[in-house]
C-alpha cells in the first residue's frame, strides 16, 4: 500500500479490543499450532497458503498470495504488499505473520493503514500474545519488529 498514508503513530492508537469471526480466530489458531516459524521455506509457505485459503474462504473473496521469488528471509518485509487491482498479496523477504495479516487487513479494510494496523496488531496480539509482548520492547512508534 502507499507509503506514508495515515499509518498511526504508536501502538496506543491502534491497541483495542476488536471483534473478529469465529472462524478468523479458529483459523489463526490452526495456524499458530502448525508452528508458522518452523520448517524449511516450501513448508513455511505452505503453512502461509493454507491460512490464506481459509482467510479467503471466510471472507468470501478471491486474492491470490505470491512470494517474492528472491525470497531473503532475513531481509525485512516491509516492501509486501496488496494490489487491489490485481487482488494479490505479496510477501517479500522474511515470513512475517504480522506483515502477512497487516496485508489481510488491506484486503478487508481498504487502503487506510490505521485501520490495517489496527486489524492486524490485535489478532496478532490476540493469538500469539507472547510474541506480541516481545515485539512491544522493540517497538517503534506502531512498528513492531523483532
Amino acid at each position: 500500500m502507499t507509503v506514508g498514508a495515515d499509518y498511526p503513530r504508536s501502538l496506543d492508537e491502534v491497541i483495542s479490543d476488536v471483534k473478529y469471526k469465529r472462524e478468523t480466530i479458529a483459523a489463526l489458531n490452526q495456524f499458530k499450532s502448525s508452528n508458522p516459524w518452523r520448517g524449511s521455506v516450501p513448508m513455511r509457505m505452505e503453512k502461509f497458503r493454507q491460512l490464506h485459503d481459509a482467510l479467503c474462504q471466510i471472507y468470501n473473496v478471491n486474492v491470490s498470495l505470491d512470494f517474492d521469488p528472491s525470497i531473503v528471509l532475513n531481509e525485512s518485509s516491509g516492501r509486501s504488499n496488496f494490489c487491489p487491482a490485481n487482488s494479490t498479496i505479496t510477501l517479500h523477504g522474511r515470513f512475517s505473520v504480522l506483515t502477512f495479516l497487516h496485508e489481510w487487513g488491506h484486503v478487508l479494510k481498504g487502503r487506510s493503514e490505521h485501520e490495517a494496523c489496527k486489524w492486524s496488531v490485535n489478532l496478532f496480539r490476540k493469538i500469539f500474545p507472547v510474541n506480541f509482548e516481545r515485539l512491544v520492547a522493540n517497538a517503534r512508534g506502531h512498528f513492531l519488529a523483532a
